[in-house]
């Protein structure tokens, strides 16, 4: 491909023979005419296939782009994006694709999680670095950690961009949520760093996003950056991330105590259980509201039906304690499952044990 300036050619369109000639942004490029070409080599069908993955993601991140990149001189802010994220473009040529039935913001939430893949993926390019955490608190709304090169001033806007899929009726559904937060002297005034500002459902109630999604929604992921754009128009370069699984909100049908200080936690039926905790129960650790944290409780396996589907967990106390048959009286709070930090699940339904004497 070439770009041509001269007056003979002038702005023109169409093909000539093997060449073919088009105007964008008032230059004349000319290119190799395209013919078919079917052959898939093993390098051509990972080339094409980071392409078309980049070009879904780009797509599905949209309204992202639109604030977090600017249109080159001869290009458009999807054009940028893409130029900035071959990190990415790589890693899924790498893999040899992603599984094109599943949603982009998915594909891109297993890849942030793969300690495999080599680079970050650009959520926004501007001159101000920005790094940002984000996790659920205790009742599962997220909370945002985001960290600035220089002070934050009065009238800074903090854009958080949340990528989010989910499972609905067994088919995964994706949706951009875009939250502004414009700093004021209250906000400047309590933060204790700053250049760290933490944000929630209370400094910040748009924050917590999932009143927006669809009721029933399931294994819920979410790619999440925050891009920080000053008075002036500066912007931030920031990245995105990978959060825990949105914790699942569920209740359990019954729960029994057996001896060696082992409980069963048990859900109606296959159907029912949590797609999320399939995947991320086994070694989390369930904590009873009021109870102290020397009693520790880690799912250590599954409870299955007779089709081998999960029905239920395993539930140990690692000191080894046992529990009258009977757990206290009354109905606790819900009981937080975490993993590596985070809450992947809020489980109502259960009662605080006893130790028996």
């Amino acid at each position: 491909m070439a770009t041509v300036n001269s007056n003979a050619i002038g702005k023109s369109s169409g093909s000539a023979g093997v060449l073919t000639y088009r105007t964008l942004r008032g230059r004349t490029i000319v290119s190799a005419r395209i013919v078919s070409n079917n052959s898939r080599t093993e390098r051509q069908v990972r080339h094409r296939a980071g392409f078309t993955e980049v070009q879904r993601l780009g797509k599905a991140l949209k309204r992202v782009i639109e604030v977090g990149f600017d249109k080159t001189a001869f290009g458009s802010a999807n054009n940028n994006f893409f130029k900035q994220n071959r990190a990415y473009l790589e890693y899924v040529r790498e893999k040899g694709g992603m599984e094109k039935h599943s949603a982009p913001l998915y594909n891109l939430w297993e890849a942030l999680r793969d300690k495999q893949i080599k680079g970050i993926v650009v959520a926004a390019l501007g001159e101000e670095e920005v790094t940002a955490t984000f996790r659920w608190d205790d009742k599962g709304a997220p909370v945002a950690e985001v960290t600035h090169y220089q002070d934050f001033q009065v009238g800074d806007s903090v854009t958080f961009a949340f990528g989010v899929t989910g499972l609905f009726y067994s088919k995964r559904v994706s949706r951009v949520v875009m939250v502004e937060k414009v700093l004021a002297e209250t906000d400047i005034a309590g933060l204790a760093n700053k250049q760290l500002g933490v944000f929630d459902k209370d400094s910040c109630p748009e924050l917590d996003f999932r009143g927006l999604l669809s009721e029933g929604m399931e294994d819920i992921c979410v790619v999440a950056a925050a891009i920080v754009t000053a008075p002036n128009g500066g912007r931030s370069t920031s990245y995105f991330s990978a959060m825990a699984v949105c914790p699942v909100v569920c209740t359990v049908s019954e729960h029994r105590y057996l001896d060696g200080g082992k409980m069963e936690v048990m859900f109606a039926s296959a159907e029912v259980f949590p797609a999320a905790l399939s995947r991320d129960a086994i070694g989390a650790s369930l904590c009873f509201p009021g109870l102290t944290g020397s009693q520790s409780y880690v799912v250590t396996d599954f409870v299955k039906d007779g089709q081998g589907q999960p029905i239920g967990l395993v539930v140990e106390d690692q000191i080894g304690h046992d529990y009258s048959i009977e757990p206290l009286g009354g109905d606790s709070e819900p009981c937080s499952l975490s993993k590596d930090g985070q809450v992947i699940a809020l489980i109502g339904g259960l009662k605080t044990p006893e130790l028996m004497a």
